[in-house]
């Protein structure tokens, strides 16, 4: 039974998953770079701002303290992590999750920022359309994707634009001023300036 299950597992894996898979690692990768930057640079407080309604940090004394809502007001229950770390794991799938039963490490299943964008960028309408004119339809389209860092495969994988032509647009837009890029480790990753996140709003 145990190897039917696997078998079937790795069957639907292949079947549902796999095609897609380029652009959903792409919204997960992005998600935990957001993370961790969030994270690094203003504390547990801000990277947990919006990962769920349910979930948010309260400061005690010298400490602090993760509290999850799971809707059961008559259950109320205290974990310690006690140096065991907790991992944070986005997810396209589903909804929050929290793992706190032993033997597994405690575990936070949130949804990713940027699901929306497995279904493409938004029709242009209004200033989006306005800026599609001004610059052209493609480097609109990756000067609106870039709405959270991400690095040229990112791109490619999100937008189906030929890694060329992406390449091409993005040293366009940033000779313009309208992104940056900054090199962590092998990979490079864009963002947008104050005067791309005006042009790129609606």
């Amino acid at each position: 039974m145990l190897t039917r299950l696997a078998d079937a597992i790795e069957a639907a894996w292949h079947a549902l998953v796999e095609p897609d898979w380029p652009r959903l690692r792409t919204v997960l990768e992005r998600d935990l770079v957001h993370r961790a930057g969030q994270l690094a640079m203003d504390g547990w407080a801000a990277a947990l701002s919006d990962l769920d309604p349910r979930v948010r940090w309260r400061s005690e004394a010298e400490r602090g303290v993760i509290e999850v809502r799971t809707g059961r007001r008559d259950v109320q229950e205290r974990h310690r992590l006690d140096g065991t770390g907790l991992l944070l794991m986005p997810t396209v799938f589903g909804t929050l999750i929290s793992y706190v039963e032993p033997p597994w490490p405690y575990a936070l299943v949130y949804p990713a920022r940027g699901v929306a964008n497995l279904f493409g960028p938004p029709p242009a309408h209004g200033g989006a359309a306005a800026l599609a004119r001004l610059i052209g339809p493609h480097r609109a389209q990756i000067l609106r994707a870039l709405a959270a860092p991400a690095t040229t495969t990112q791109l490619v994988r999100q937008l189906g634009l030929s890694l060329g032509a992406v390449g091409g647009h993005l040293a366009v837009l940033r000779e313009s001023g309208l992104i940056t890029r900054t090199r962590t480790g092998r990979s490079v990753r864009y963002e947008r300036t104050p005067l791309g996140d005006t042009l790129a709003a609606d």
